[in-house]
């Protein structure tokens, strides 16, 4: 009788990274591997890649505290490598990857495929990472707000049969200077309570 096997399937299809760095000229510096799951989790065209721009090994661990009791994964491996992350087409940074390291989800992309799989020339980076909103200038009053509105526009002869609109300010903390002008930072270091250094002697 055949054995039927139970529980929810492995997310993971690879190999770990130590075993793909581990096998390559200069440990893998400047080649690129993937994040199986990474492009499978995302649906935008866009890859999510990592350039190798060091690597350092670490010592290999036995067993792992997943949970309670300790469980023993066979011989797991981390390694630490200084990568340039791209993630969903623009680039994020340098960062260093090192605990998710000994999960079997890394692939290496042949130096034949680099330019179309990274759609970017050998070498060259996507576009950074840019966060921009954008907001609309206005916004509807509550209706009886609205209604007073109108009604005292009316009284005073301006309303033109258009609406009222609450027009928006973005609270931005940071304040560009103008040319020119003299910033004071005095009122920024100064304390509310000066009691406090009364008896406090300057030596």
């Amino acid at each position: 009788m055949p054995y039927e096997i139970y529980g929810k399937a492995t997310a993971f299809h690879g190999k770990t990274l130590w075993e793909i760095l581990g096998n390559l000229r200069n440990n893998g510096v400047g080649r690129i591997v993937i994040r199986n799951d990474y492009n499978k989790r995302y649906s935008d065209p866009a890859p999510s890649w990592f350039r190798i721009l060091k690597v350092e090994a670490l010592p290999p661990e036995g067993k792992i505290q997943v949970l309670p009791p300790v469980v023993d994964m066979g011989e797991v491996r981390r390694v630490r490598a200084l990568v340039e992350n791209v993630f969903r087409g623009t680039y994020r940074g340098t960062e260093w990857l090192s605990w998710n390291t000994f999960k079997p989800d890394f692939r290496l992309i042949p130096k034949e495929e680099e330019e179309s799989f990274t759609k970017v020339k050998r070498g060259e980076l996507p576009p950074p990472y840019e966060i921009t909103r954008k907001f609309h200038p206005t916004a509807p009053f509550p209706p009886l707000l609205r209604e007073l509105i109108i009604r005292e526009m009316k009284a005073k002869g301006t309303y033109q049969g258009e609406e009222p609109k609450l027009t928006l300010v973005v609270n931005d903390p940071n304040i560009i200077a103008e040319d020119g002008k003299q910033i004071h930072l005095g009122a920024l270091s100064a304390t509310e309570c000066l009691r406090l250094y009364e008896n406090i002697k300057k030596t």
